[in-house]
C-alpha cells in the first residue's frame, strides 16, 4: 500500500469515528427559532384585505411554548394551524411536523389598528357627525370585539345609548337608519370621468348609508352598489 493510500484510509477512518460519536450524543438537525416564528407568523396572520389595509392592520406573534421547539429534530418542520381563531387577537396553536413526530406550539397574536373613539358624550337620537369622533391606534386585546373600523358605518349613524367620551364605538352602540328599502325603485348613479349615467332601478335589499347592496336594473341584471342617499345608490360602471 503506497502512502496516498494509507492517508485516504485514516482520514476516512477518523471522519467515520467522528459521525459515530455524533449520532451516539443525540446529535440531530433543529429548527431555528427566528425562521420558524417567521413561518408561523405568516401562517397565522390573516390575509391583507381592503378593510385591513385601510385600518393598517399590524400583527405581532409570540410563541408561548418555547420548549416545545427543542422537540423539532428537523430543520423545516412542516406547519399546520389547528382550530379556528376567536378574534384578531388570540391565542393559536400551530402543529409542527418532523417525520412521525408532532409537536403542538401555543403562539399568542397581538393585533394593532386604526379604530375611532368618542371624542365628546354622545346621546340617543343625535346624528353622529365627523366631529364628533377621533381616530385612535392601539392593540386590539382590551377593545370590544365588535369594534368598528369603518368610519362610514359611524357617520349618520344615532347612538342607541349614552357614549361617554374617549370610549371606542361598536356596532351595538349604535343604530344605522335604512335609507334604501328592500323592493323599494332606487335611482341607479354610475359616474364616469365627466359624465353621469342616470337610470330607475329596484334594490334587493335594505341598506343603510355607505353600506353595499344588490339592486335590479330595469334590463334584468343584478349589480352590486353602495347607497348614496335616500332611495340613490352607486354603482362601478366597470361592472
Amino acid at each position: 500500500m503506497n502512502i496516498h493510500s494509507s492517508r485516504f484510509l485514516r482520514r476516512r477512518r477518523i471522519t467515520l469515528i467522528s459521525m459515530s460519536i455524533l449520532l451516539l450524543s443525540g446529535f440531530s438537525v433543529r429548527a431555528d427559532e427566528n425562521d420558524l416564528l417567521a413561518r408561523i407568523t405568516r401562517l397565522v396572520t390573516p390575509p391583507a384585505t381592503s378593510t385591513s389595509k385601510l385600518n393598517h392592520i399590524s400583527y405581532e406573534v409570540r410563541i408561548l411554548t418555547p420548549n416545545d421547539i427543542a422537540g423539532l429534530n428537523c430543520a423545516v418542520p412542516e406547519l399546520q394551524l389547528f382550530g379556528h381563531p376567536s378574534g384578531l387577537t388570540s391565542n393559536r396553536t400551530v402543529i409542527a411536523i418532523c417525520g412521525r413526530k408532532r409537536v403542538f406550539i401555543r403562539v399568542y397574536v397581538r393585533a394593532t389598528a386604526d379604530y375611532w373613539l368618542v371624542r365628546h358624550k354622545l346621546t340617543p337620537g343625535q346624528i353622529i357627525q365627523s366631529d364628533d369622533i377621533k381616530p385612535c391606534r392601539g392593540p386590539l386585546d382590551k377593545v370590544p370585539a365588535s369594534i368598528l373600523f369603518d368610519k362610514r358605518k359611524i357617520i349618520g349613524a344615532s347612538p342607541t345609548r349614552v357614549i361617554d367620551e374617549g370610549h371606542p364605538i361598536t356596532s351595538g352602540m349604535i343604530h344605522r337608519k335604512w335609507v334604501v328599502y328592500v323592493n323599494h325603485d332606487v335611482w341607479i348613479k354610475a359616474p364616469g370621468k365627466g359624465f353621469l349615467i342616470q337610470s330607475k332601478g329596484k334594490s334587493l335589499d335594505n341598506a343603510a348609508l355607505n353600506d353595499n347592496l344588490r339592486v335590479r336594473t330595469r334590463s334584468g341584471k343584478t349589480l352590486w352598489a353602495t347607497a348614496t342617499g335616500n332611495n340613490t345608490v352607486t354603482i362601478n360602471i366597470s361592472q
